[in-house]
């Protein structure tokens, strides 16, 4: 699981992100990229699966530190999670994870990335997740993104696309004469 901090300045997307891991599951694994993650950008919550209450938490706390335009979610297994932050009136919408939802965003993505407009901290693991991603096309040219195999990883991948998609919907605005 992966949240994603995407913030947009004068055409440049700037990303932070932070993947979770359940105790259980980083044990397991035994990947020196989770280790050398680890307390960086890589969070181990206690358990056998993904603590969402501590997810809920660092998105409220996000809350009161940026103005969050929206949180683009999963909604498979994340119902209460959602409606938690709503009730904190946070702005979330649905992303189901489809082609429809996903091809734009991705081509998008894809297109900033070649045109330099995506900078983000050098988080080793967003780069793994990243290289692990494979468009799949289907005959009208849509692409959703897969992995070539069941121990990669791409969480932070699909949860950056989905950040993208909230701005395609949200124009940036020009600043005023007076700010610049």
């Amino acid at each position: 699981t992966a949240t994603i901090k995407v913030f947009r300045r004068q055409g440049v997307y700037y990303i932070f992100q932070t993947g979770y891991l359940p105790t259980d599951t980083y044990e397991k694994e035994n990947n020196t990229l989770y280790a050398n993650t680890k307390d960086k950008e890589l969070i181990i919550t206690a358990g056998e699966a993904i603590n969402y209450e501590f997810i809920q938490n660092t998105i409220i706390e996000d809350s009161k530190k940026f103005k969050i335009d929206s949180v683009h979610y999963d909604p498979w297994q994340a119902a209460q999670l959602s409606q938690n932050l709503m009730k904190e009136r946070i702005n979330m919408v649905e992303f189901k994870m489809n082609t429809a939802n996903f091809s734009e965003p991705m081509k998008n993505l894809d297109a900033l990335i070649r045109q330099g407009k995506i900078k983000h901290n050098g988080g080793q693991l967003l780069r793994w997740c990243m290289s692990n991603v494979v468009a799949k096309e289907d005959h009208n040219q849509n692409v959703f993104p897969r992995k070539s195999s069941e121990k990669l990883k791409i969480d932070m991948s699909v949860a950056l696309i989905m950040a993208i998609a909230g701005f395609m919907v949200k124009p940036e605005k020009e600043p005023s004469v007076y700010e610049t």
